[in-house]
């Protein structure tokens, strides 16, 4: 049986690109549960929960304030880390009227164009 070689002469270790993808995966993850090296982002997410369990805070990065966290100040999110939303509720109703008056206006805008489209393309088959 033939052995595969490199370009460089030397043997193949994996058959397939799949098996080379999956050995530096699994490489990787030996890496790190080793050196117990994380994310910024995840430990910014302990950091913030570790705060809040201390304090009770929760801050609220569009007003800039610290709120009791409870469900008084925040909507509950259960899909977060804290179980709340990262806006108290003034500013998340504030983000959401917004967001309503702004997609109003996009739709409106569409529909306006599409209707005006139509209309042309429908004097011309005539």
């Amino acid at each position: 049986m033939r052995t595969v070689t490199t370009s460089k002469g030397r043997p193949r270790k994996y058959r397939t690109q799949a098996e080379r993808v999956r050995a530096r995966k699994e490489a990787a993850e030996r890496w790190y549960a080793k050196n117990k090296v994380y994310s910024v982002k995840t430990i910014k997410r302990w950091t913030e929960l570790g705060n809040l369990i201390k304090t009770g805070m929760k801050f609220c990065p569009r007003c800039e304030e610290d709120l009791p966290a409870t469900d008084d100040y925040f909507y509950p999110r259960p899909a977060s880390i804290d179980g709340f939303t990262t806006y108290c509720r003034d500013c998340q109703s504030e983000l959401s009227t917004e967001n309503y008056y702004r997609n109003k206006k996009l739709k409106k805008a569409v529909r306006v164009e599409s209707s005006n489209g139509l209309r042309k393309a429908h004097k011309r088959s005539l």
